[in-house]
């Protein structure tokens, strides 16, 4: 079973920032209705990746790193799960260095 806090999280991601909207509507539409946060968040990392230099993005990484450090076990799961994992490949597709500001679980 899905934890309610990962399922409230990233529904919540989307209408924090609205960028994500669209990748939300089309998850459920393609999963009937239901949240799967795991590929929710694989989702929302392919459109970081096509938009690195859009200014929410920043905002948006340093949303996954609050909540990376300590909020939930849950969340620090799911974030390192379906996005931390990605990151080598994620690096070299925002032209080497992370896109935060500092060193983050986030942006390896």
């Amino acid at each position: 079973m899905t934890p309610a806090v990962c399922v409230a999280f990233t529904a919540g991601a989307a209408f924090k920032f609205r960028q994500l909207e669209d990748v939300l509507s089309e998850h459920l539409k393609d999963n009937d209705g239901e949240i799967l946060p795991h590929l929710l968040m694989a989702d929302y990392c392919r459109l970081v990746e096509r938009v690195p230099d859009d200014e929410w993005v920043r905002s948006f990484l340093a949303y996954l790193e609050d909540n990376f450090l300590g909020q939930s076990e849950w969340l620090t799961e799911l974030i390192s799960v379906s996005f931390v994992e990605q990151g080598t490949d994620f690096q070299q597709k925002t032209r080497g260095p992370p896109l935060c500001d500092q060193a983050c679980p986030v942006c390896p």
